[in-house]
């Protein structure tokens, strides 16, 4: 984290530059408990992003949270069907809360990221929902996990109205 974003020195973590009340904030300590115990459970190890990202809906819905996944929404790249989102949380009265996009990386590859950060702000957002959440699993080496740090400090701008995590 001190890597990522060095202008954090106080106690208040990452999120108190990204989390701005106190709903969002208990969203995200529960997604960063589930995205903890996928890290810990070997059976998550070099598995699909889908797998994960179900095991991150299951967390949300076991404590109370509407969780919908694969909701078609937005426009995918090509213009020509409605995206799929990994995940989209949704308030007690059922209106749209929050989408997140989830993404595997192998390297420190600019592509993969660009392309779930566009899909999560600009395509798939069709609510134009401030609250976003993209949730990076890193299946890599070290070298590459600094490029992939480098890359978010070095756009770190882009992510303002994104939970980070």
């Amino acid at each position: 984290i001190e890597k990522i974003a060095p202008e954090l020195d106080d106690d208040k973590g990452i999120s108190s530059i990204y989390v701005n009340s106190p709903k969002a904030q208990k969203l995200l300590d529960a997604i960063a408990k589930s995205c903890l115990h996928i890290q810990g459970d070997m059976r998550y190890r070099g598995s699909e992003e889908d797998d994960r990202n179900t095991r991150i809906r299951d967390d949300l819905r076991y404590i109370g949270y509407v969780v919908h996944d694969q909701t078609r929404q937005g426009i995918t790249a090509s213009g020509k069907r409605a995206g799929e989102l990994d995940l989209e949380i949704r308030r007690e009265n059922n209106e749209p809360w929050t989408i997140v996009e989830s993404l595997r990386i192998s390297s420190g590859s600019k592509t993969n990221w660009d392309r779930h950060l566009d899909k999560l702000v600009d395509r798939y957002n069709a609510h134009g929902l401030r609250s976003l959440y993209l949730i990076t699993f890193a299946d890599c080496d070290k070298e590459s996990f600094k490029r992939y740090g480098d890359l978010i400090t070095s756009n770190i701008y882009l992510l303002k109205n994104c939970g980070f995590m």
